[in-house]
């Protein structure tokens, strides 16, 4: 990759990460901070950061590509927040796991990889999941 476009991804990746701790700097001082929400940002900030560090080094994570991801999703039929409520990982997880903003973790790559080999395990989740009202 040329040198100042990888330069520019990683700007790119480090800012997403940057803005995710700006609201965990936000609101922590709040009278009464949102805990699992900054968790959660300070989570996806470590991951952006991950991803800039990456990329930066030229190292292709060993997950399954957001084309597979929506390939897998396809191949059931489902929407994003269809395979997301099905799947886990959070309402627009998939959203982002397609469009690349957020990697994947580990185990959800591990289902997808499952669900890619023996996508009859789809009727698992389906048999086992809770819808709510």
């Amino acid at each position: 990759m040329e040198s100042g476009r990888l330069i520019e991804i990683v700007r790119q990746w480090v800012m997403k990460a940057d803005h995710d701790l700006e609201i965990v700097r936000r609101d922590i001082s709040s009278p009464e901070p949102l805990t699992d929400v900054l968790c959660f940002h300070c989570q996806q900030a470590v991951e952006k950061y991950l991803k800039a560090f990456l990329v930066y080094n030229q190292i292709k994570p060993p997950r399954t590509h957001i084309k597979e991801i929506k390939a897998i999703r396809k191949s059931f039929g489902l929407t994003q927040d269809e395979f997301s409520e099905l799947l886990g990982g959070g309402a627009k997880a998939f959203a982002r796991y397609e469009n690349g903003t957020v990697l994947q973790s580990k185990p959800m790559d591990n289902l997808l990889r499952g669900l890619r080999e023996y996508p009859e395990m789809i009727n698992l989740y389906k048999k086992h999941s809770l819808k709510v009202a």
